[in-house]
């Protein structure tokens, strides 16, 4: 009697672990996506802009058309602003979803003083 119930018991067990095991994959699910948008300025790159003391044509010829220009005084300044989108969710079955979304901006600025680059600082 006794080698009976372990027997089954035995068998519940094998049953109820063939059933669990394709649902097993399908519990847990999470996605990820990053997007860029407008010019990634590197930081080498002001630097060559600025030792070079480069012209504002030079300038567009190397990173493009700046995304806004303001006029000064003595000169014009070009902003050339980047974004990174940063989207992940994630779901537990029937128990929890949820979803997160992370922006980095940065601006990379150039001053210009009679047609020459003359200062250059970024913002993050």
């Amino acid at each position: 009697m006794r080698t009976k119930r372990v027997l089954i018991l035995a068998a519940a067990g094998v049953i109820g672990a063939t059933m669990a095991m394709p649902m097993a994959g399908c519990l847990v699910s999470g996605s990820g996506t990053t997007s860029f948008s407008g010019p990634i300025v590197k930081k080498t790159t002001l630097e060559v802009i600025r030792d070079e003391a480069m012209s504002q044509d030079q300038v567009i010829e190397m990173l493009g058309v700046p995304t806004s220009t303001v006029t000064t005084g003595t000169g014009e300044i070009y902003a050339y602003a980047s974004e990174k989108v940063s989207r992940s969710s994630g779901a537990v079955f029937l128990l929890f979803s949820g979803s997160s979304k992370h922006t980095q901006r940065s601006v990379a600025y150039i001053k210009f003083e009679e047609g020459r680059a003359v200062k250059i600082w970024t913002e993050s």
